[in-house]
């Protein structure tokens, strides 16, 4: 079972991460269409017209290094209208909060959607030590 979901990684009082409107319109219409959990917060992933991810089952969609590339490739959450922050993204591949990252946005975004998820990382290397010694 889950520890943490979505919401557990998410910041209050957010400013400036809204979504575009072309964006809001795509995830409009395909939120439409889409029929999940009522109790949990929706994440929308890969917004193009033709299709958008939708997730809210509490699990992070992928995060690519796409969503350095402007457009509409960072996730939003669906409710609150706005995209994840970079902070967001770096709790959710298990970055502490005291990681310091440059803060422009494009670079960091993808710079987070290149790296790996720290616990993972630690996890792995644990058991290859442990084989190995």
């Amino acid at each position: 079972p889950l520890e943490k979901t979505v919401s557990d990684f998410l910041e209050e009082n957010v400013q400036g991460h809204e979504m575009t409107k072309i964006a809001a319109m795509h995830v409009k219409n395909h939120y439409a269409k889409f029929s999940g959990k009522t109790d949990s917060i929706t994440i929308a992933s890969e917004i193009r017209p033709s299709r958008c991810v939708m997730k809210n089952d509490g699990i992070s969609p992928c995060l690519t290094a796409k969503m350095g590339t402007g457009g509409n490739n960072v996730p939003v959450i669906v409710e609150l209208e706005r995209k994840l922050t970079v902070r967001e993204c770096l709790r959710l591949m298990g970055f502490p909060d005291e990681y310091k990252i440059r803060e422009s946005n494009y670079q960091s975004y993808k710079q987070i959607g290149n790296s790996v998820v720290v616990p993972i990382v630690a996890s792995i290397a644990s058991k290859v030590i442990k084989k190995i010694i």
